[in-house]
């Protein structure tokens, strides 16, 4: 059975128009009550006082003859709403266009039409057909089902071929069409032995002329009469063309240092222009621009960072906004231009008062309503029993973990470490400037890694850690989530162990200061596979430190708050998903009715004060919840129509404003209330999947989950900050130092150092700085380190002779060859290690920190499990010693001092 398409695909569609009413014919009994459902509910729309039904909405749709009656009478704003119980009160029969034939069942199709269909009377009719005569290459952009329906526009009955230099007849008309296809020429061809004409067009007609011709022809060759060079790319042909034959004085030119444009004639006297406007420190269009969209008054700061950081590249976008572009390259130099500790110090130094005012401000917040009547809980954990399903994964070991590189090629496993579940183990690192580590086993793949806002009374930090039930189970129905405490002196202890119900797929902090209480560690939400969203209070003795001789024991406690999903109506077809099924040969739809309150939620988010929580659900629905308001079963849920893909992550940019990253490496920046879009980006190899913000440091929002790059190494995936200003929709695209190998999983912000953290599936920790992250501040520092490195090894035969290692695998031994041509047997699989005792037994992890990262052959897919993957990633707001936390595939949580070191450059 194929997989059941999105809900936003499958809404009941069909409807037409019809001048007379057409009696209702027997329904199924499903189908019956849906309809006599839209024959009782009643809709309000502004341009009537009375209510109207979905089926007097499609008596109201008929009565209308052209589309100027039906513009004049229903407001633009709520044309989709008309039209969606238009096609409700008549179902069976699409709309038709008033301009020509065309036919649409649903109202997102029709409703794009006829923005797009203008041939509304005869008179326009005959000016397009006029525009086709005049020019013949137009044919060639008519989709191949519409060229029958616009010949007859343009010819009529008389099948007479409309290119100038021909006028061949024909009897019918699919023998003119196909005699079209050879006789009409590109656009590009028609200026043949004309330069002068294709010249004085606009740059991305020409460029839109030749790109249609190679669609043909691979090869082009140029205008001028006389010139034998052909090209077999646009751009290379078009700059060819503007300069064939032309005087230098003549030919067109551009200003290297402003980017005027203009001929070769000028720019003598505009070099002479911009260099003295450049030694009276004048800003220029890009300086000003920086300074509007940094908030600056004097363009000259903005002048000073770009000599410090290089020049952006300006790009203007479609809807009227500017994009400014950094180059890639220049972060991934080991130092972007001379950077000293006193930079570093004075970076630093700014990112730490700007935390500092964001815990003022974010004090004086206070909590909503119902998060302060939430009263504190004291738990008891219980032990766990022997038949529970987590005592397993808490009473095994970890897979070996080394410092040291051991020999190539491994008969057996060599010594190293292997940790307890539950237990952490600090491990000493003889190399300069890098610090012990701590490493524990979460004793199951971790898929979730936040530090809490609040520290205990002890000033400890308090980490939650949530996994899977094992690396083979991704779906059960409960997990536990892990509460860590973590001090420089106490090492990484385990607090207590908190029972969800439901896998837990995302988790998060409440990000907010609160000085008033003491106690208080934070408000943490878990979006589970069960369609809720579990909010638990968490404060310094809400559970007692477990003692050394005591087993494992769980909290098993009710959830604070708990946010559903609202339940669809059982009349409603919103809660149908059709499923494709194959009856005796033969695919056929069959709707399915689906609970679309137990959907999985993907991500979930909350704004300051923690009023308002955003959550993904897996049917591709963003939910918005408000805290204060005294009916939580019935928060607002959004669908876009104009979604091509399923939203994959959610952040909050302000009170106002979120952060929807999109399947198909896309990014958006949405009003909350109304649903306004205030940016799209979708640049390929920079908009990724995956957003990030931190209102800590940032004002803006990183993204990533990118394309592949090619820079600075094959199948490279980078992390790039987005600097946008809300009001003018102007953005500066900022490449940063984090660069990972096919993927990067996670990001996160060591706030008091501006330090931004990394993790990916190469088992890399990447931490780097950028003065250009910070607004209205222009530092030149820049650094990046590459943390901590994960290599995965595994055991191997080894040959002992080298006639063994010559010898060819035996018969009996090898996989027969299905191929025809080959006759020598191919060599058997490797065992595939994916189960915990197989993978203790025969891998093992190497960590290095520090070390220069050399790039291999990527493996795309991989047979064993990828235990050197880290997952998840979060930093501590310790100036002093700041400490990254980060695990993944193995289960094991790492404590890694993340503090750049920087070393003095000898000037």
């Amino acid at each position: 059975m194929a997989p059941p398409t999105r809900r936003s695909q499958t809404r009941p569609t069909t409807p037409a128009v019809a001048p007379e009413p057409v009696p209702v014919e027997t329904k199924p009994p499903t189908e019956q009550l849906l309809l006599n459902t839209y024959r009782e509910e009643k809709f309000k729309f502004s341009f009537q006082d009375e209510e109207l039904t979905a089926f007097e909405c499609a008596q109201k749709m008929a009565s209308f003859k052209t589309k100027e009656e039906f513009l004049a009478a229903i407001p633009i704003e709520e044309v989709q709403k008309f039209l969606v119980r238009v096609i409700q009160g008549q179902p069976g029969r699409p709309l038709k266009c008033y301009s020509c034939e065309n036919m649409y069942a649903s109202a997102l199709g029709f409703w794009n039409h006829f923005k797009k269909c203008s041939i509304d009377t005869h008179q326009d009719a005959v000016t397009a057909a006029q525009e086709f005569i005049a020019m013949p290459y137009l044919w060639l952009r008519v989709k191949k089902q519409d060229q029958e329906k616009t010949l007859k526009n343009i010819v009529g009955t008389n099948y007479k071929c409309f290119s100038p230099s021909c006028g061949r007849e024909f009897k019918i008309a699919s023998a003119l069409i196909k005699h079209l296809e050879g006789c009409i020429e590109p656009a590009y061809l028609t200026f043949m032995n004309r330069p002068d004409d294709f010249r004085k067009m606009d740059n991305k007609t020409k460029q839109r002329f030749a790109r249609e011709a190679m669609k043909d022809r691979p090869i082009l060759p140029c205008l001028v009469t006389g010139c034998d060079q052909e090209y077999n790319t646009p751009n290379a042909l078009v700059y060819h063309v503007d300069r064939c034959g032309v005087e230098k004085s003549a030919q067109p030119w551009k200003c290297y240092r402003c980017g005027y444009t203009g001929v070769g004639s000028e720019s003598e006297a505009h070099l002479l222009e911009c260099a003295k406007r450049a030694e009276l420190n004048k800003p220029s269009e890009i300086d000003t621009l920086l300074a509007s969209i940094n908030g600056d008054t004097d363009p000259s700061s903005a002048k000073k960072r770009r000599v410090a950081g290089g020049t952006p590249r300006v790009t203007a976008r479609k809807d009227g906004s500017t994009l400014l572009r950094f180059r890639k390259s220049t972060v991934n130099r080991e130092f972007n231009g001379v950077v000293s500790k006193e930079d570093q110090r004075s970076y630093e130094q700014t990112c730490n008062n700007m935390f500092e005012t964001w815990k003022t401000e974010s004090d004086e917040i206070p909590f909503c309503n119902r998060l302060k009547q939430i009263e504190k809980a004291k738990w008891t954990p219980i032990p766990l029993d022997e038949n529970d399903e987590f005592h397993k994964i808490f009473n095994r070991k970890s897979v070996t973990l080394r410092t040291e590189k051991a020999e190539p090629l491994q008969e057996s496993l060599p010594s190293g470490i292997r940790i307890d579940s539950l237990k952490s183990e600090k491990i000493e690192i003889n190399e300069p400037n890098t610090k012990d580590f701590i490493v524990a086993y979460c004793g199951a793949p971790i898929n979730g890694i936040k530090v809490a806002p609040g520290k205990t009374s002890e000033g400890e930090e308090v980490v939650c850690v949530t996994t899977f039930a094992n690396e083979g189970d991704l779906e059960s129905t409960s997990s536990v989530a892990q509460f860590w405490r973590h001090s420089e002196a106490g090492g990484l202890k385990l607090w207590f162990l908190l029972e969800i119900s439901g896998n837990v797929l995302c988790m998060r902090w409440l990000q907010k200061h609160d000085s008033k209480e003491p106690g208080l560690i934070g408000y943490v939400a878990f979006a589970t596979s069960l369609g809720t969203v579990l909010i638990y209070r968490v404060d310094s003795d809400s559970a007692p430190l477990p003692s050394n001789d005591s087993g494992v024991s769980v909290v098993r406690a009710d959830p604070h708050l708990i946010l559903s999903l609202p339940k669809s109506p059982e009349s409603s077809d919103e809660s149908f998903l059709n499923a494709t099924i194959k009856v005796e040969g033969e695919e056929v739809q069959m709707p399915i009715r689906i609970d679309e309150s137990t959907v999985p939620i993907l991500k979930v988010a909350w704004t300051e004060g923690g009023g308002i929580v955003a959550a993904t659900t897996a049917l591709g629905q963003i939910v918005i919840w408000d805290l204060d308001s005294e009916d939580l079963g019935s928060p607002r849920v959004r669908i876009g129509q104009d979604w091509n893909s399923l939203p994959t992550d959610i952040s909050f940019l302000n009170a106002d404003h979120l952060v929807v990253g999109f399947r198909e490496k896309m990014m958006k920046v949405m009003n909350i209330e109304t649903w306004e879009v205030k940016l799209e980006e979708n640049t390929v190899k920079t908009a990724g999947s995956r957003v990030h913000t931190d209102p800590r440091i940032i004002d803006s929002f990183f993204t990533f989950q990118s394309d592949y790059n090619f820079f600075p190494y094959a199948n490279a995936t980078s992390i790039s900050y987005i600097h946008m200003d809300v009001d003018s929709m102007n953005l500066i695209l900022i490449p940063t130092g984090n660069t990972h190998q096919l993927m990067a999983w996670d990001v996160a912000m060591c706030a008091p150092l501006g330090t931004l953290i990394s993790c990916g599936v190469d088992g890399r920790l990447v931490a780097s700085a950028s003065g250009r992250l910070l607004r209205n501040i222009h530092h030149p520092f820049f650094a990046n380190r590459s943390i901590m490195s994960l290599k995965r090894r595994r055991v191997l035969k080894v040959p002992q002779t080298m006639e063994e290692f010559l010898k060819e695998p035996k018969t009996e031994d090898a996989v027969p060859s299905t191929s025809k041509d080959t006759k020598e047997p191919k060599a058997p699989l490797e065992e595939s290690l994916v189960e915990h005792e197989n993978v203790c037994q025969k891998m093992w992890l190497e960590v290095g920190f520090d070390q220069v990262f050399e790039p291999t052959r990527v493996e795309l897919s991989c047979l064993d499990q990828r235990i050197e993957s880290l997952n998840c990633v979060d930093a501590t707001t310790n100036r002093e010693n700041p400490v990254a936390f980060t695990g993944g595939e193995a289960g094991l949580l790492f404590a890694v001092s993340s503090k750049l070191i920087l070393t003095e450059m000898k000037l």
